[in-house]
This record gives C-alpha cells, sequence and structure tokens, in this order.
C-alpha cells in the first residue's frame, strides 16, 4: 500500500461519525485515582485556636437550656451574700495629732436654759386662730348642662377681666417711648438744619395730591386690566409684576393722606 493510499484511507476513517452507544461501554471499568495535593495547614492553627478560645464564654447570653442545681449541701448560708470589708485597710490616722479638739462637754457642764412660756394655753390659741381666719368662700362655677356639667367662672372667659385691669385705656408704654424718641430725632434734626424746618402741608394741597394719586392709580389700573389672561413670555410676566408693585405704593400712598383727616402732614422745603 502506497502511501497516498494510507492518507486517504486515513481521512474516509476521520469523516465517520462513531455512534454514542458502544456494547464496551457496558463493561465496567475502575473509577480513576486521582491523586490528592496535601492539604494545607497553617502552622499558626494552635495559637489561632487558643486566643479564640479564651475569648468564648458559653451559656454566657442565654444560659443553661436547663439550669444545672446545686447539691443539697451547698444551701443558702446565713450572711454569705454580704460584702465584706477590705482585710488589708489601713487604719485611720489624723495627720495633725498634735492639735485635738477639746472633748465633747458632758451633760452635767452644759448651761442651763430656761424655757420660758411654760404657762402658754395652746388650745385657747388654737380657737382664736380658727375664729379670727376669714371663712372659704366656694369656687364660682357654672353650670350649662341639666346633668350638672360645671366649670369655673374665673378661667371660662365669661367674667370680665381684662378691662378690669389697671393698664386698661392706658397708652402703652412703648408708644409714648416712641412719641418721644421722634420728637427727639426731630428736635436734633432742627439743630442740625436751622434753615430747613418742617411745613404743614396744607388742604388744597393735601388734595391735589389725592387727587393725582388716584389718576395714576386709574391710569396703571387700566394697564393692568388690558394684560393677557395667558402671560406665558418672561416680559409679561415682569411687566405685570412691576405694576402690581406700582399698584401696591400707590395704594399705600393714598391710604396715608385719607387716613390723615386732620392733615397733620409735615414736608420739608424745596
Amino acid at each position: 500500500m502506497t502511501e497516498y493510499q494510507k492518507i486517504v484511507i486515513g481521512k474516509k476513517f476521520k469523516d465517520i461519525q462513531i455512534p454514542s452507544e458502544n456494547i464496551y461501554n457496558l463493561i465496567l471499568r475502575s473509577p480513576e485515582i486521582q491523586n490528592k495535593t496535601p492539604r494545607y495547614q497553617s502552622k499558626y492553627s494552635n495559637k489561632t485556636k487558643k486566643f479564640y478560645g479564651s475569648k468564648k464564654k458559653p451559656h454566657q447570653t442565654m444560659g443553661y437550656a436547663k439550669t444545672p442545681l446545686k447539691s443539697p449541701a451547698e444551701y443558702l448560708k446565713k450572711h454569705t451574700r454580704e460584702t465584706k470589708p477590705n482585710k488589708e485597710s489601713k487604719p485611720f490616722s489624723c495627720l495633725d495629732i498634735s492639735h485635738k479638739r477639746p472633748p465633747v462637754p458632758k451633760k452635767e457642764d452644759a448651761p442651763l436654759i430656761i424655757h420660758e412660756g411654760k404657762d402658754k394655753n395652746f388650745i385657747s390659741l388654737n380657737k382664736l386662730d380658727v375664729i379670727r381666719k376669714p371663712a372659704l368662700r366656694p369656687a364660682r362655677k357654672s353650670v350649662d348642662t341639666q346633668k350638672g356639667d360645671s366649670f369655673f367662672l374665673e378661667f371660662s372667659g365669661l367674667v370680665p377681666k381684662f378691662c378690669m385691669k389697671k393698664e386698661f385705656g392706658v397708652t402703652p408704654k412703648y408708644l409714648v417711648q416712641r412719641r418721644k424718641d421722634l420728637q427727639y430725632s426731630n428736635e436734633l434734626y432742627q439743630k442740625s438744619h436751622p434753615n430747613r424746618k418742617f411745613i404743614k402741608l396744607s388742604e388744597e394741597e393735601r388734595n391735589n395730591l389725592l387727587e393725582g394719586l388716584r389718576a395714576n392709580w386709574e391710569r396703571l389700573n387700566t394697564q393692568y386690566m388690558s394684560l393677557p389672561l395667558v402671560i406665558d413670555t418672561k416680559s409679561l410676566k415682569s411687566r405685570k409684576l412691576e405694576l402690581e408693585r406700582k399698584l401696591d405704593l400707590l395704594e399705600h400712598d393714598i391710604y396715608f393722606l385719607e387716613k390723615n383727616e386732620e392733615n397733620d402732614i409735615y414736608v420739608l422745603p424745596e
């Protein structure tokens, strides 16, 4: 057989698919023994066991499942649970033994104390105290239901308390102090600026100011009402906020001028 024929036959055998089921597979074979590598064992294992074993305390958290009982010979005896003093305690010794205090005087050496008022009649004095003591008045109550539910009148709000105070109807102290401060600041300003004095606003000027402020308010209000309902741009939003700010200022000034009907308004000259 030539080499060419051998190559052709070898290629044919490679293309042949050997089936998985084979009668030779039924033959029992001994399992392959794999040589295991030696197990690693640390040289510090005994030290670690001793270290962690010293930290463990069995039955410390939950205790024993069944409490081991002591023998009858180990019964609880008297004075066994009392704390005993330390036997090694040093005896007390005063640092300065030379300076001692004098001894406590005896009973015979004590001075004679004369007790006065032995003939005091406490029974009669108690009777007089009871007679002189003012009678206890019952608390004022009010019954508001047919079942007899009552409540104290003092804390109910039905008794006038605030209007009966001494401070009722009197100008508060902080307002008096504020008036004094304003007067003092005006005096200081007049001293520092003697040529510029406050001028009282006349009734005609006040009315002219009111008319001008109301006209400005009407003009701005018409502009505000002419704005679109949907404000979707930044410029419209800023315009709306600016108009609201100006209207608030005008309303504040109009209210101030209308409130001062006595015309107690002073202005500085130009």
